[in-house]
């Protein structure tokens, strides 16, 4: 009897204790559907920090960097066959100051017809290829190509080893040749394969029979013989992995160095919500290969999420443009947006900065707002939990891009820019948002030392750009007529001057 009691109560004491688990895992994910915890999205941890509001400080009397258009590529995927699938894009584009179009597939008989012939006897047709190059070259920026993937001249299959090296090497030469030499177009960027690792794309290793680095080794050769022969300068590397992985980057390296092949550029790709994770990538190159490497880095894809969802068609891939892009500032070479355009029928749920009917996104507009953030670059202090930003100018004219961003979902923020150590004179100061919010006016600064301070409400997942720009200098001003006289003014509390609202239309608005 004393035994059963016993293990009815050991019964009953487990079930009470299974419940408790199975109670506490209903609620975990009961609270996770409801987003009221932190979430791991493709891998990705995201860790809640106490919140930090901003009051971000400029000073334009300290240059601290010299930033450059890193955000300003592109990438175009294998959306749509036998099509240049760039036509019609050409005009948009362009007003977002495009370096870099990376194109995929170019070897792809199913896209280019680039390919055919036999072993040995290669016929190269460039037509519908050239089609897309000019495209690209339509918007200002220049060709950046994954050199993608077997035509059926070369291999089994498109992911497969080809029959013959030699072939590939020959391929490989006559593309940069083309390019780089027949039509003369300078620092182009070759790129072998794309996304090697993954399955889809040939599940190649960087080690054992179906070897990434034999295919890298006879592309690069065939590269050396074309600088040989006196082609433009262009740029060649890999492995464009669908991630940063050390072990294929030192195998890479070490190749390159023991077989004195060219590797100028180091690219991978990445899909990451949290903008850190794309700084912390370029922390690990560093501890990897040191600081006196001579590689560039280039992201060859990247963007918040790596399926089709409809994140990429709202204000929140935008916001993550910006704020990655902060992250990546004066630390990385190249990133390349993917991609240009959705394919046919996928309504909301591309990855496209364009719809397949050519409508731009917001990510679109982020872009713009980030084609002339670049320069010298002031000091900035007070950023954010959610918001982050950077300043860039000089003779007179400031700029200020800002992203409230936040992976689980910013909220809406109020904070002051303040410009300080400015020179006396009068000033427009000028703002838009992606949420549909502008406003100018004309403000007074008679004495040296006066900051400019206004606040700012951003709605969640937004984007502010900000620009000052010097009318006239303040001893310029005494034949000028006061247009401030009726209007009132107002001192705040750090002692700028203010002026109401002005009718102004200005013709360097936009500068």
């Amino acid at each position: 009897m004393i035994k059963k009691s016993l293990s009815h109560l050991l019964f009953l004491g487990l079930a009470f204790f299974l419940g408790i688990i199975a109670t506490t895992f209903g609620w975990v994910m009961f609270l996770i559907l409801t987003k009221q915890l932190p979430v791991s999205k493709q891998g990705e941890l995201f860790v809640v920090e106490e919140y930090r509001p901003a009051d971000i400080v400029i000073d334009v009397s300290q240059v601290v960097g010299e930033v450059k258009p890193l955000w300003s590529g592109y990438a175009q995927g294998g959306e749509e066959m036998y099509t240049n699938m760039l036509a019609g894009t050409e005009n948009l584009l362009k007003q977002t100051h495009p370096t870099y179009i990376r194109l995929d597939h170019i070897f792809d008989d199913d896209y280019y017809g680039v390919v055919s012939g036999s072993s040995g006897n290669l016929n190269l047709n460039w037509t519908k290829l050239d089609q897309a190059v000019d495209s690209i070259l339509a918007t200002g920026a220049k060709p950046f190509l994954a050199l993608t993937y077997m035509p059926k001249a070369l291999a089994a299959s498109k992911i497969d080893q080809p029959y013959n090296w030699n072939d590939w090497q020959y391929l490989v030469k006559q593309t940069i040749k083309h390019y780089s030499g027949d039509k003369k177009i300078s620092n182009v960027y070759y790129e072998v394969w794309n996304e090697p690792d993954l399955e889809s794309f040939g599940a190649w290793k960087y080690h054992g029979g179906k070897n990434y680095l034999t295919l890298y080794a006879t592309a690069a050769r065939a590269a050396q013989q074309a600088r040989d022969e006196r082609v433009e300068p262009f740029k060649f590397g890999g492995p464009a992995t669908t991630a940063l992985y050390q072990n294929w980057v030192l195998a890479l390296t070490e190749l390159t160095k023991e077989q004195n092949l060219p590797l100028d550029f180091i690219s991978w790709h990445r899909y990451a919500y949290s903008p850190s994770q794309f700084e912390e990538d370029m922390q690990e190159l560093e501890t990897w290969l040191g600081s006196d490497h001579q590689y560039e880095f280039v992201i060859s894809e990247w963007g918040p999420d790596p399926g089709k969802t409809a994140i990429y068609s709202g204000r929140y891939a935008a916001a993550h443009a910006v704020a990655v892009s902060r992250q990546l500032l004066e630390k990385l070479n190249l990133a390349l947006a993917f991609e240009v355009k959705d394919g046919p029928e996928q309504a909301d749920f591309g990855w496209g900065v364009l719809t397949y009917g050519i409508r731009p996104k917001p990510r679109y507009y982020a872009l713009t707002y980030l084609a002339d953030m670049v320069g010298p670059r002031f000091a900035l202090s007070g950023e954010g939990s959610n918001v982050t930003a950077w300043a860039v100018g000089n003779d007179g004219k400031y700029k200020v891009i800002v992203s409230n961003f936040n992976v689980s979902g910013s909220q809406t923020e109020e904070f002051p820019i303040e410009f300080t150590n400015i020179e006396p004179g009068q000033y427009q100061l000028s703002w838009e948002t992606l949420s549909g919010k502008s406003d100018s006016r004309v403000l007074t600064i008679d004495k040296q030392g006066l900051p400019v301070r206004e606040y700012f409400t951003m709605a969640d997942n937004d984007v502010l750009k900000v620009r000052l720009v010097l009318l006239e200098p303040y001893q310029k001003q005494e034949n000028i007529v006061d247009t401030t006289a009726n209007t009132p003014t107002q001192s705040n509390s750090a002692g700028s001057i203010h002026s109401g609202f002005k009718r102004v239309i200005l013709e360097n608005n936009q500068e």
